[in-house]
C-alpha cells in the first residue's frame, strides 16, 4: 500500500500480493507453488575453532530479532560455520579454511581492501576460491573472495541471495528459495545452539593445546 501526499493510497495487485506472500513464516504452512523442505543445522564438530559472534539468549529461542543467520555446512566432508548476511556485498571464504581443506585459490581480477574481517587491520583481498558446500540435501557451489576472517568460515552475501532468488523471513530468520526444482528453507541455529557449539569447540581447542604443549 502506497500513501500519496494527498492522503490517497494505491494498493498492490492480487498477483503482487501473492508473490510477496509466496513463503509463509509458519514452517507448517505451504508456499503457493509447492512445499519448502526445511534444513536445520547439523550438529557435529567444526574443522577449527572460530571466535564466537555475540548472540543474544532469549527465553523464546525462536526470536531471531538481533541475530545474524548462522548455521553449519560441510565442505570436503568437513563441518564449517556459515553465515548468511544480506548486508555483505561479497561471498567470503576464510583463508584458514581454504588452507586447511586444500581449496584452490586463484588471483582476484580486481583486488580491494577490507578492514573488519580480522584483528590485523586493513587487509587486501587478492584471491578468490570456488567453494562447494552442502547443508543436508542442499548442495551448491559459490565463488568467494578469500579473507583472513575469524568470525566464521563462509559468508553468503548479496551475490548468493540474488543468484538464488532467496527470500529472507526477517521474523523467523530463515531463507527460502527454489533449487533444482524443489523448495528449500534454511533454518538458523538458535542462540543456545550457537553458544553450545562454541563452548564445545573451545574445550576441544584447549585439549589440543595441552596435548601439543611440550612437557615441563
Amino acid at each position: 500500500m502506497i500513501v500519496t501526499d494527498g492522503g490517497e493510497y494505491d494498493s498492490a495487485s492480487e498477483d503482487e500480493c501473492d508473490l510477496s506472500a509466496e513463503v509463509k513464516s509458519d514452517d507448517a504452512q505451504e508456499a503457493e507453488d509447492g512445499d519448502y523442505k526445511s534444513y536445520p543445522f547439523e550438529a557435529s564438530n567444526t574443522i577449527v575453532f572460530i571466535k564466537a559472534l555475540s548472540v543474544q539468549l532469549k527465553e523464546e529461542e525462536k526470536v531471531q530479532r538481533v541475530n545474524l543467520f548462522q548455521t553449519q555446512a560441510k565442505v570436503n566432508n568437513k563441518l564449517i560455520t556459515l553465515i548468511i548476511d544480506g548486508g555483505s556485498c561479497h561471498n567470503l571464504a576464510s583463508k584458514e579454511m581454504c588452507e586447511k581443506l586444500g581449496l584452490t585459490m586463484i588471483k582476484h581480477p580486481h583486488p580491494y581492501h577490507v578492514q573488519w574481517f580480522s584483528d590485523c587491520g586493513d587487509v587486501k583481498v587478492q584471491y578468490m576460491v570456488k567453494v562447494s558446500f552442502s547443508i543436508h540435501d542442499y548442495t551448491d557451489t559459490v565463488e568467494c573472495d578469500v579473507v583472513p576472517m575469524t568470525v566464521c568460515h563462509l559468508i553468503l552475501g548479496r551475490p548468493w541471495q540474488f543468484d538464488r532468488h532467496a527470500i529472507h523471513d526477517g521474523h523467523d530468520n530463515t531463507y527460502a528459495f527454489k533449487w533444482q526444482g524443489k523448495g528449500v528453507k534454511l533454518l538458523p541455529m538458535t542462540p543456545a545452539q550457537i553458544v553450545a557449539a562454541n563452548k564445545q569447540e573451545r574445550v576441544k581447542e584447549e585439549i589440543k593445546t595441552l596435548v601439543l604443549s611440550p612437557a615441563r
